[in-house]
C-alpha cells in the first residue's frame, strides 16, 4: 500500500527529511518521488551508516515536519528506475556540488524505495 496523497505531497515539498534506523543516529537526507514511489539514496554509498542499518533491518522511520512515518525499504536494482530517481534528484535539487555526489556510480546502487510500514 503506497503513502497517502497528503504524505506524498509533504515529501515532494520537503527539501530534507530525517531518517532514523536502529543502531544509527538520525540523519538528514534527500527524498524524491517518481510517480507515487518514494525514493532515497545514500550520499556515502554503501558505507552510509543509516543505509547499512536500513538494508539490514528493512525498516526505519522518516521524519518530515513533525510527522513520523514508519517505513520499510526495498533495494532498487532496475536500471530504469535508478535513472528515473537520478532525474528526479536533478529536477528537485539544484546545488551542483551536492547533486554530483548523489549521482556518482558508487551511490546509484544504494537507491531504495520507501513504503509505509
Amino acid at each position: 500500500m503506497p503513502f497517502d496523497e497528503k504524505t506524498l505531497s509533504r515529501l515532494a515539498r520537503a527539501e530534507e527529511v530525517e531518517i532514523v534506523t536502529a543502531g544509527a543516529q538520525p540523519v538528514v537526507i534527500w527524498v524524491v518521488l517518481v510517480g507515487t514511489g518514494v525514493y532515497v539514496r545514500s550520499v556515502r554509498g554503501a558505507k552510509g551508516n543509516w543505509y547499512r542499518h536500513l538494508v539490514r533491518d528493512g525498516v526505519g522511520e522518516l521524519r518530515v515536519d513533525r510527522a513520523r512515518l514508519p517505513i520499510k525499504a526495498t533495494r532498487i536494482e532496475d536500471v530504469t528506475t535508478i535513472h528515473a530517481v537520478s532525474l528526479a534528484l536533478e529536477q528537485k535539487y539544484r546545488d551542483p556540488d551536492s547533486l554530483a555526489s548523489m549521482l556518482r556510480s558508487n551511490t546509484l546502487p544504494t537507491t531504495l524505495r520507501l513504503d509505509p510500514r
